[in-house]
């Protein structure tokens, strides 16, 4: 399929899991990499945090932890911090989308800001995570964010 007939496809819908899986299989429209096929669920996907991690409160990288096959970190009181994603991202300038902390962050009281995906974007994501509680919460590195990607988007949704 091509890039116009995919555009065509999805319409202005939000990409599936689905779509983002055909997407991958046919090289087009959307990379991921690495692409973990557990972390395209409902609409979007997943998307996880690297080791990469800056305290901006503290102006230093925070300790990261690894227990296992878990990888996480501490986020201090009335910090905030800035991470890479630990995916790359490439999308055709035709797709769009915005990404948002998933419900298990809120409920920790760990905000983030919401932010967009142009047309076009390729690189790591970089997320803002701030904690204004007085809890010092545990941040776990695997599906952190939830990205929506839109198609047929002619702009920064």
């Amino acid at each position: 399929m091509s890039k116009t007939n995919n555009i065509e496809h999805y319409g202005q819908a939000h990409l599936t899991a689905k779509d983002i899986k055909r997407c991958r299989d046919e090289l087009s429209d959307i990379i991921i990499a690495p692409y973990i096929s557990g972390h395209a669920k409902g609409v979007g996907y997943n998307f996880s945090l690297s080791e990469m991690v800056y305290s901006v409160t503290h102006k230093r990288l925070v300790t990261i932890r690894h227990n296992g096959n878990e990888t996480y970190f501490y986020l201090k009181p009335h910090d905030t911090v800035l991470a890479l994603s630990y995916e790359y991202l490439k999308v055709d300038d035709c797709i769009a989308g915005d990404f948002h902390s998933r419900v298990r962050m809120t409920a920790m009281g760990v905000g983030s800001t919401s932010t967009t995906v142009d047309p076009g974007w390729n690189g790591m994501l970089l997320f803002s995570l701030n904690n204004p509680t007085r809890k010092k919460p545990q941040i776990r590195s695997n599906r952190i964010m939830r990205q929506r990607l839109p198609s047929g988007s002619s702009g920064a949704v």
